[in-house]
């Protein structure tokens, strides 16, 4: 082998290694470090261990993340587990296709990253950088796709934040809410929703809501009953 081509894969490498970091960034940016949530390790040994070393896999399993892309659904066609990875998602809420192509997204830029290795390891020159070009294309739709989807984020955000400041009933309820997502963590501070609801009466009295503030019991029970759905969906 000769040494112009060990310094070029020893610089590819390099540039593995800076990506390989990036990919940990932007997998905390869409997962949470929770239970329920999958880690950046665990996605890496689905993919390793359904590939297993086998280039036909690899293309599969690429056509399969390229396919829902394309559909902007979750394709049946992906490996189980992987997809089991890539369709996690808190309860009650559904992913839209930005949020899909984020996720398909950064597993391709894994799945091209992980290969570009394996070809340097092998000192295959010409497969490195025909894997490290796929790994950068795909993190280049990552970043494009999670660009677009926090720009709509912050706009909901900003749109949820004036109806509050405009609705003093919403900015009531939102404050008894915070009140009930304390007490679920807390299930001894009320002994019923009755109980907890005559207490937010007395928090939040009528006038700091306007208006329409706080003067019903049985609506702050109500309230109850509808986050109580809504985390047992």
């Amino acid at each position: 082998m000769t040494v112009s081509k060990i310094g070029s894969l020893f610089f590819i490498q390099g540039l593995l290694d800076s990506h390989y970091e990036q990919l940990k960034d932007y997998w905390d940016d869409i997962f949470l470090a929770s239970d329920s949530h999958p880690s950046f390790q665990e996605a890496e040994e689905a993919i390793a261990n359904y590939v297993e070393g086998d280039f036909k896999k690899r293309q599969t399993l690429h056509l399969s993340l390229k396919k829902s892309l394309d559909k902007e659904e979750f394709s049946e066609d992906i490996p189980e587990r992987i997809l089991k990875i890539a369709a996690c998602k808190p309860v009650d809420y559904k992913l839209n296709a930005a949020e899909i192509e984020i996720r398909l997204s950064l597993l391709l830029a894994m799945s091209s990253t992980s290969e570009a290795k394996l070809a340097v390891a092998g000192n295959s020159l010409k497969g490195s950088i025909s894997w490290y070009g796929q790994a950068s294309f795909w993190m280049g739709v990552h970043v494009a796709a999670f660009s677009a989807q926090q720009r709509e984020w912050d706009r909901l955000d900003k749109a949820s934040a004036a109806r509050l400041r405009n609705d003093p009933k919403q900015a009531a309820k939102q404050k008894v809410k915070e009140c009930w997502d304390a007490w679920q963590s807390k299930p001894s501070q009320y002994k019923s929703k009755s109980a907890f609801a005559r207490d937010m009466l007395d928090k939040f009295p009528h006038e700091e809501g306007g208006e329409v503030g706080l003067e019903s019991q049985r609506v702050i029970e109500r309230w109850c009953k509808e986050w109580e759905s809504e985390l047992n969906k």
